[in-house]
């Protein structure tokens, strides 16, 4: 991490705002040339000349009705926003002057030998549709739209399986010289990458998932790489749009976090909570060992199998398998659960336990309340219910069999 004397010489520096054309911004940041017949990508592989590292940006995430309605915004010359970059070429000479032990330059130098020469720090998402509308990507879904032509207001009808180059070329070109205003920094380090997309995004205030993802820390790029390992965990635990406010990164975070301060405690020891500000120290704190990492990674592999053999080999339904039962049954397994038969006596007494008297508390919550926050309160109620699991699964091995609690 860059030291303070480097941040002061490397504080982020910007050129003055331009105002460019989607024609041209899409062509200088994405590499979009004009052919004969229509518009392509410069890269045969179609990579764009920027790269949106996770660190220092929301990932792509939107969805149809984003799209449709940024195209709405272009039709009705209404897109507002700058389009934030770094230029990687200039940015490298300034830390090489300045700061030529500060860790961006390393990052940055290899984006360029990935062949990409900017950073896109904000307006990701427009970029990459305007990128992907005009190289014929995004199919327009159909309707009648209006749009603003010669400070007038018409009507563009639009069929099914339309796409840009169908348009008619006086739309087309409408669209294309639409203007949108672009932010280059030219020096700038990963602390300044941090500051400025909290910045840029102070009108949709960044979560706090999205503001521990800027940091620069161990545990940031980990969670990203558990969340890329693990995509279809995060899609049962947030949704298959996970990424968006990066909802799934958050279901790790916490999932990590609740297995390593949650203990079994004895009588009148303080129960251990879960909180954002939890969460935030872990990811400023130490990191993990070697071999806590590759047990954190294994039980997330082991989960998400374990959590396709509940649906298909029991018949658990979706309304069991719910986020917290993920996150309590991967707090047992960080706690000497290891075997799925143990996994499946463990879930569905877990069910049961949600509407079970015994576990109603003073308050007159019972253990469906405690799934749904990590307070000290709602873990004391977890504790009681993972002691009375671990004490099943104990009796059943004594047994000799493993039953499912009727």
């Amino acid at each position: 991490m860059s030291n303070k004397k480097n941040f002061l010489k490397v504080f982020p520096v910007k050129k003055s705002p331009k105002v460019k054309t989607v024609r041209n911004a899409t062509s200088d940041y994405s590499g979009v040339i004009e052919e004969s017949k229509g518009f392509g990508l410069i890269d045969a592989a179609g990579r764009t000349k920027y790269i949106a590292p996770e660190h220092c940006q929301r990932p792509e995430s939107w969805d149809d009705e984003d799209r449709k309605y940024c195209f709405e915004s272009i039709l009705m010359d209404r897109m507002e926003g700058n389009l934030i970059f770094i230029n990687l070429k200039v940015a490298i000479s300034k830390l090489k002057d300045l700061a030529p032990d500060d860790p961006a330059l390393e990052e940055f130098e290899k984006y360029v030998e990935q062949g990409y020469r900017y950073i896109v720090l904000d307006g990701h998402n427009r970029i990459s549709f305007l990128t992907g509308l005009i190289t014929n990507q995004y199919k327009l879904p159909r309707g009648s739209y209006t749009y603003v032509c010669d400070d007038e207001v018409k009507t563009l009808t639009i069929g099914s399986n339309t796409y840009f180059s169908d348009l008619k070329e006086n739309v087309q070109e409408l669209i294309l010289e639409r203007e949108l205003v672009i932010s280059e920094y030219t020096q700038i380090n990963g602390k300044g990458m941090r500051d400025v997309f909290l910045a840029a995004n102070a009108g949709c205030s960044p979560n706090d998932q999205e503001r521990r993802n800027v940091e620069y820390t161990s545990w940031a790029p980990w969670i990203r790489s558990i969340r890329h390992n693990n995509n279809d965990l995060c899609i049962k635990a947030a949704g298959k749009n996970h990424k968006y406010r990066l909802k799934g990164d958050q279901f790790l975070t916490q999932t990590i976090n609740l297995a390593l301060r949650l203990k079994f405690i004895e009588e009148g020891e303080k129960v251990p909570t879960v909180t954002q500000t939890t969460m935030n120290k872990m990811y400023s704190g130490d990191f993990l060992t070697e071999d806590q990492k590759e047990s954190f990674e294994a039980n997330f592999n082991l989960l998400d199998n374990w959590m396709d053999r509940l649906r298909k080999e029991e018949g658990i339904d979706d309304k069991m398998l719910t986020a917290s039962t993920m996150q309590n049954l991967y707090w047992m397994m960080t706690n000497g659960l290891t075997e799925y038969e143990d996994a499946v006596v463990a879930v569905k007494m877990h069910t049961k336990a949600k509407t079970m008297t015994k576990y109603i508390n003073g308050d007159g919550n019972n253990f469906a309340w405690a799934c749904g926050s990590t307070s000290a309160k709602h873990n004391q109620m977890r504790l009681k219910v993972f002691s009375d699991i671990f004490d099943r699964l104990e009796i059943e091995k004594e047994g000799g069999s493993h039953k499912a609690s009727q």
